[in-house]
């Protein structure tokens, strides 16, 4: 038990630190402080390799994390492979170094043990976050940029993407939260996260809270508490999807009716020439793309992948994170988890215009993928209690193990 305990502490320290450098990384660039974000931000490599390196001490390896190692361990070599083609220096492999810390957290979020304190240490350095956006946004009053509200972000789609993220935290924290009083707080915050998100005019990013939302009425009135396979997998694959059907449609004049999805006041056809120019480099490098030729993120994170790295490694990731995803959706023993897995899934959609998860965001990954920490969560532990929860709606919480904080 003394070892078990030592090993939760670790584990939850590592997390801690990850989070809390990426608040950090959060209040220095509101504070324009980008020297202190640059160093921040490299140590968040270093903290995602030492938490990686006490997993396999502290944990033994189990049966079904062979074939996701596997599969790590390729995709991580042949993005390299294609990485460092071309290269005139390692400050070159900054997006590359994003995309694998994205890959290997999201290998250590389905492999820590995830308790209680986990699980409070997310809400609360959370909370923390919200107040920060809300302290430089209301109080010390950031300059707005001809387009929208940046908070001192390079751009108001990347202020608003951290937002949307503490704004879906806060509707989880609602359900673990107990008493009128700490809901109506939660509440509170998420009112005024919400209007500072709308000020940011990013309106892929409002889109995807929207469709957060109906995602999470729609599973909350349905009997089954787990998310299909099909509906995942489709979702997994949105981005991609979506961009194909939006090139068929660029020439027609339907595609006029879908100008309200795009951010900072540009055309829908803004995203025509960067996906046009990506998609034929991957045309002309299939296999292992052509990273050096990719010094942005493309607006999207399944094409940026293809562009940057190849089919290969696009599709090893997402079989990767179909595993991952498919693996705690099947653990999922309340709505609650599911909710958290609905959170990431709605940081895929928002991959649809901006690459959210894997090149977009000075440590954002962090927050992103910690929703599956939170999937991970089971508050209740036996079939009586997942008995009582579909009785409840998956509101009420377990009698044995209440898991909310106090």
């Amino acid at each position: 038990m003394k070892i078990y305990n030592l090993k939760q502490k670790i584990t939850n320290a590592n997390l801690r630190a990850l989070l809390i450098m990426a608040l950090l990384i959060v209040v220095f660039t509101m504070s324009e402080k980008f020297d202190l974000v640059s160093v921040t931000f490299t140590l968040t490599f270093v903290g995602m390799l030492f938490f990686l390196f006490i997993q396999f001490i502290a944990h033994r390896i189990r049966k079904n994390e062979y074939i996701l190692i596997l599969l790590l361990f390729l995709v991580i070599f042949f993005s390299l492979l294609a990485s460092v083609k071309g290269l005139s220096s390692f400050a070159d492999l900054k997006k590359y170094l994003m995309f694998v810390s994205t890959l290997i957290y999201l290998f250590i979020a389905q492999k820590i043990e995830v308790n209680k304190k986990t699980v409070d240490s997310i809400l609360f350095i959370n909370l923390l976050f919200s107040i920060a956006y809300i302290l430089f946004g209301y109080v010390i009053k950031v300059e707005y940029s001809h387009i929208g509200l940046t908070l001192n972000f390079i751009n108001p789609n990347l202020a608003a993407m951290w937002i949307f993220h503490s704004i879906l935290y806060l509707i989880i924290t609602l359900f673990f939260y107990k008493g009128i009083s700490k809901k109506m707080f939660v509440l509170t915050l998420i009112a005024l996260l919400t209007y500072l998100m709308i000020l940011t005019r990013a309106r892929s990013v409002i889109l995807a809270l929207i469709i957060f939302i109906l995602l999470s009425l729609f599973m909350w009135l349905k009997r089954n508490i787990r998310l299909s396979k099909t509906l995942i997998i489709i979702i997994l694959f949105s981005p991609l999807i979506f961009a194909i059907f939006y090139l068929v449609l660029m020439n027609s004049n339907i595609l006029h009716y879908f100008d309200f999805l795009i951010s900072e006041g540009k055309s829908l056809d803004s995203r025509e020439m960067v996906w046009i120019y990506a998609l034929n480099i991957f045309k002309e490098n299939p296999l292992f793309g052509a990273y050096n030729l990719i010094g942005h993120q493309m607006h999207n994170t399944h094409i940026d992948i293809l562009a940057s790295y190849g089919s290969i490694v696009l599709i090893i990731t997402m079989i990767y994170i179909i595993r991952i995803l498919l693996n705690i959706n099947k653990e999922s023993l309340s709505k609650i988890q599911t909710l958290a897995i609905l959170a990431f899934l709605s940081v895929i959609v928002l991959g649809t215009f901006e690459a959210a998860l894997f090149s977009g965001g000075t440590g954002l990954y962090l927050l992103s993928i910690s929703y599956l920490i939170l999937a991970r969560y089971k508050i209740d532990e036996n079939s009586n209690n997942r008995k009582m929860i579909k009785e409840n709606n998956g509101i009420k919480e377990p009698i044995r193990n209440r898991g909310g904080l106090h």
